[in-house]
């Protein structure tokens, strides 16, 4: 009884967040397939090479979606650093769940990439010509940079992620003799540990692609902004307004991920360093006053025919 208790109390307390990715999924489905076709068969053919930029970024968010909000659904276990699946893979062993985890966060990785690469190709079309230290950037230069961000800091945060696997008999033999209160849920559920020591500095090297993601966008986008007000006079209007609607909705193609996946799981990962979780915390209030609000009106509803002396009932009504 008290094993089962555990487990689901531990499972109440992350029904909220678990309830925000699966809404995600149901919301992402429907619109990744509208965006696909729409890149497919409604860009103009002025788009050109840009029309596979937007495919690159599609890809990798629809791959990213699959895997996190449907195939594995991960939720965490704060106090013995691991991660248990509860999505399509829950059936199967932790290690393929880990795996598909860790392939997750590297999409994730790759669709941020490619984001940049979106912004980094708005800003050349507005410079005709960029310079390092003098000398004029090629062809060569832009696979060579384009190679780089597409391989390296993914690459990076994938390794780091694999690296804080801890193969399932030695995470079983440490957590019956350090928190056997937990073994409830490795025996029940398909629980993936993970190395404490690798976790942090996987935390750290996550964090600091972040931050360089962060201000090379910005450094993109001032960038832009600094070209219209330089090239307005030498653009015409259509091609100004083109310029400016890729921009916004790059920007927005840019705040969805970092909203819905990228911000989470920074939250998560904070406070899964500090001992409690944010996220989930802030979806249970918000349940919770719902619920709360549902339930003051059903009450307030339940109560009208009684408190309003004008209101009958409907045999009152027929006798009248």
């Amino acid at each position: 009884m008290i094993e089962k208790d555990i487990i689901q109390d531990t499972e109440n307390e992350f029904e909220p967040f678990r309830i925000f990715i699966l809404t995600n999924a149901v919301i992402a489905l429907p619109l990744n397939l509208l965006v696909f076709y729409l890149i497919m068969f409604k860009s103009p053919k002025y788009l050109n090479k840009y029309k596979y930029i937007l495919l690159n970024i599609w890809v990798w968010v629809f791959v990213t979606d699959m895997l996190l909000d449907v195939v594995v659904v991960p939720l965490p276990l704060m106090d013995i650093f691991s991660f248990y699946a509860t999505g399509l893979v829950r059936y199967m062993d932790p290690s393929v769940g880990f795996g598909c985890y860790a392939f997750g966060v590297f999409c994730v990785s790759e669709s941020l990439m490619s984001l940049l690469i979106a912004f980094f190709y708005r800003y050349r079309s507005l410079k005709y010509e960029l310079q390092i230290f003098g000398k004029p950037v090629t062809m060569i230069h832009y696979c060579i940079g384009i190679t780089f961000l597409l391989v390296v800091p993914p690459g990076t945060v994938g390794l780091g992620v694999v690296s804080t696997y801890v193969p399932s008999d030695h995470f079983q033999k440490y957590i019956n003799k350090n928190r056997p209160d937990y073994m409830p849920f490795l025996e029940q559920r398909r629980v993936f540990g993970t190395n404490t020591r690798n976790f942090l500095i996987g935390c750290g090297v996550y964090f600091l692609w972040i931050i360089a993601w962060t201000f090379m966008v910005a450094w993109c986008i001032r960038g832009i902004m600094r070209q219209f007000k330089e090239n307005r006079a030498s653009l015409s209007d259509f091609t100004y307004r083109l310029h400016v609607q890729l921009l916004k909705s790059l920007i927005i193609q840019t705040a969805s991920p970092m909203v819905l996946r990228a911000v989470p799981i920074s939250v998560d990962l904070v406070g899964l360093i500090c001992g409690f979780n944010i996220t989930n915390a802030i979806l249970g209030n918000v349940k919770s006053s719902l619920d709360d609000q549902l339930s003051s009106g059903r009450h307030a509803h339940s109560t009208i025919p009684k408190s309003c002396p004008g209101s009958y009932s409907q045999k009152e009504w027929n006798e009248g």
